[in-house]
């Protein structure tokens, strides 16, 4: 295969590669608005027992009224739905930082075979540049150590709210609470690798930028 033909292979490649990255991005955006969703009628439900009462579900012309079902079967089905879609985003997640590995090798093949540092550089040397660093960074902290934070003080404060709670049974309070472990569990795990490997992975950017 001629170096032409190779850079159009690479390039097209990259090219899906990218828009897979965007599409997994777009999704694990609509797990994170479901989680912080969960949490907070998680703490509703705690915090107002009447709550499920009043609320109703509309679908598809069936209507589903909670006002029917026993709180702390609700309460549980809610902390089942959250430990699931917080699994499922760590798992997204975790495919897009991958695939963005990815993106930089293909970045860095496709300068070398055109004879460019860094032509190909949207993901890689260009997004690590210096300009905006400050904010960068900023926004890298929020996502990576103040919400995961946030989630695990939140589902803290539920776990002792139910805890607390007279009206719910020994055994929903037992499940619900293994729940709330496994998610900080999950979260900890998750993050504390994430923020090993980012930082890691930062002052690697930084040895190669210099090395241009």
């Amino acid at each position: 295969m001629n170096n032409d033909k190779t850079v159009e292979v690479l390039a097209e490649h990259y090219r899906d590669s990218f828009d897979l990255v965007r599409s997994r991005e777009k999704q694990r955006d609509r797990l994170f608005l479901i989680v912080i969703a969960l949490l907070g009628f998680t703490t509703l439900q705690l915090q107002y027992v009447g709550l499920s009462s009043v609320l109703g579900v509309s679908a598809g012309g069936a209507n589903v009224d909670f006002g029917k079902l026993p709180g702390p079967v609700v309460l549980s089905t809610t902390w089942t739905f959250l430990v699931t879609i917080i699994l499922r985003y760590c798992q997204v997640n975790n495919h897009i930082e991958k695939q963005y590995h990815y993106l930089h090798k293909l970045e860095r093949k496709l300068s070398e075979l055109l004879g460019e540092t860094d032509i190909f550089s949207r993901e890689g040397v260009a997004y690590f540049a210096n300009r905006d660093e400050l904010f960068r960074h900023w926004v890298w902290g929020f996502y990576t150590v103040f919400i995961p934070l946030l989630i695990i003080v939140s589902v803290s404060l539920s776990g002792y709210l139910e805890f607390k709670h007279s009206a719910i049974p020994s055994y929903h309070k037992l499940f619900d609470l293994i729940i709330a472990v496994t998610v900080i569990f999950v979260i900890s795990l998750y993050r504390g690798s994430e923020i090993v490997c980012s930082v890691k992975e930062r002052f690697d950017k930084s040895k190669e930028e210099s090395n241009f």
